[in-house]
């Protein structure tokens, strides 16, 4: 057998053409390399074969097919072969985990037998210091750190500030004829972690925030871009080349507020965190301010406004006043529900085996957190949002949810995150009662982050008053 191996880009040279016939442009490449599997891997290995086709060819590649329709992808393979089950996927072999079993052995049990499967080009974006590219030691050791930072204490110190970015944002909304949810709440969360993490006033953030947010977004647009760095007279620089030089000023940026952050600021605390150098600092705060965090959170926000928007679910809103534990678990269902990302891709560095299925060394692992989060077999009924499982069939049953990942590489700004989605929430319940127009599409756009394919508004009507 043969797979598909990805060549950096800076070894895509017109020696490629010449060993292998293939026409080499500069773009990333794929050579052929033999499959490695070690000889005693079937003696080692008592698990079948997954189901699917992964062989390689022009045409046996599905990255298409998938990235056009994910979901659609995924239910009609699972249909055809199961929860497990395998496609070439962007030129290499690539099984597919889509139960809560599975993924839960894949995160618990396997975390030594593969790494992350980002796209080497982001190493360039986020530098080697990151956390996301960090072996098991350093991961540890980033870790402690970044909790010693985000932790429910320190963020509760910034509530006052959350509390009028999130009012500056939202404190008008019931005067728009409808409202724009996803474009809204991104902006919201962007100026959120502008004004965390770049120790930002309101004054500060009124004047520089649309700067930031342009080149927080082309350095969000090299990620999902070919790595190229080329100018070419008259267009210009590539998307990549754009980001990269928006990581170069953000960086830029970031160094300069570190040296004159306040005190009482998370910018201070991440630079007085322990961190080994500057530039490792720098890196984190990087990560924090990218475009990430504010779509994942402007993704879970959008889908709580259309979830309490429909009729049936109104008095939903009133009982998340009441009772912080409801809410809790209204939002916990939001998420398992309809998490902002479709899943998360690992490269296998071991033979292993996953409910009975072997994943040989070389391939790809994906996990699909849409199905997992939706399981029947964990989740009873999982397409009706159901805040009260969390305190009946599913108590306990928190790490069965991927959203923010899982297992001992799970997503450290988790609890942060969570508060600043909680703290929106809570400002939107108490101000507004929620309704949506029927007549628009509520279409979804998995990739790479999970939004409403149109501009789905909604309308927000000022409560009237308890006094």
């Amino acid at each position: 057998d043969i797979h598909v191996r990805r060549l950096s880009p800076s070894s895509c040279a017109l020696s490629c053409l010449e060993r292998h016939r293939w026409i080499s442009v500069g773009l990333p490449s794929y050579h052929l390399v033999p499959t490695v599997v070690s000889q005693n891997h079937t003696e080692n290995m008592s698990g079948k074969v997954p189901p699917g086709g992964a062989r390689f060819g022009l045409f046996s590649d599905e990255s298409i097919s998938f990235a056009k329709d994910p979901l659609s992808f995924v239910a009609q393979k699972r249909r055809r072969y199961g929860d497990i089950f395998q496609a070439r996927i962007l030129g290499r072999p690539t099984v597919f985990v889509t139960s809560n079993d599975g993924v839960q052995e894949m995160m618990t049990e396997h975390t030594h037998c593969f790494r992350r499967g980002f796209m080497d080009h982001i190493h360039e974006l986020y530098g080697e210091d990151s956390i996301i590219f960090s072996d098991e030691e350093d991961f540890r050791r980033l870790r402690k750190i970044i909790h010693s930072v985000v932790e429910p204490r320190r963020i509760a110190e910034q509530n006052d500030l959350i509390d009028s970015v999130i009012a500056m944002h939202l404190g008008a909304l019931n005067k728009q004829a409808g409202v724009a949810l996803y474009q809204t709440f991104k902006k919201l969360f962007t100026d959120l972690c502008l004004v965390l993490f770049l120790g930002m006033n309101i004054k500060d953030l009124k004047e520089n925030s649309e700067n930031f947010t342009t080149l927080t977004t082309a350095h969000w647009h090299g990620i999902v871009s070919i790595p190229l760095k080329v100018h070419v007279p008259v267009f210009g620089k590539s998307t990549f080349g754009v980001a990269v030089d928006a990581r170069d000023k953000l960086l830029a940026e970031i160094r300069s507020r570190m040296d004159r952050a306040d005190k009482s600021s998370l910018l201070h605390a991440m630079t007085e965190a322990g961190f080994k150098t500057k530039e490792e600092a720098a890196a984190h705060i990087l990560l924090f301010i990218s475009a990430l965090v504010p779509k994942a959170l402007g993704s879970l926000l959008t889908s709580f406004c259309l979830e309490l928007a429909l009729d049936e679910h109104q008095w939903m809103s009133v009982k998340a006043l009441d009772d912080e534990k409801y809410l809790d678990h209204l939002l916990l269902e939001i998420q398992r529900k309809w998490p902002p990302f479709l899943g998360g891709r690992k490269l296998v560095t071991q033979d292993l085996c996953i409910s009975g299925f072997t994943v040989p060394e070389g391939h790809s692992l994906m996990y699909t957190t849409f199905t997992t989060n939706r399981d029947p077999k964990v989740f009873p009924e999982p397409d009706c949002l159901q805040p009260e499982r969390w305190s009946g069939v599913n108590r306990g049953n928190e790490d069965r949810l991927w959203t923010f990942g899982g297992g001992p590489r799970g997503c450290v700004g988790k609890m942060l995150s969570q508060a600043l989605l909680k703290q929106s929430v809570v400002y939107l319940l108490k101000r507004y009662k929620l309704t949506r127009p029927k007549e628009q599409s509520f279409a979804v756009k998995w990739l790479p982050v999970s939004r409403p394919k149109e501009n789905v508004v909604c309308t927000f009507e000022l409560r009237e008053s308890k006094a």
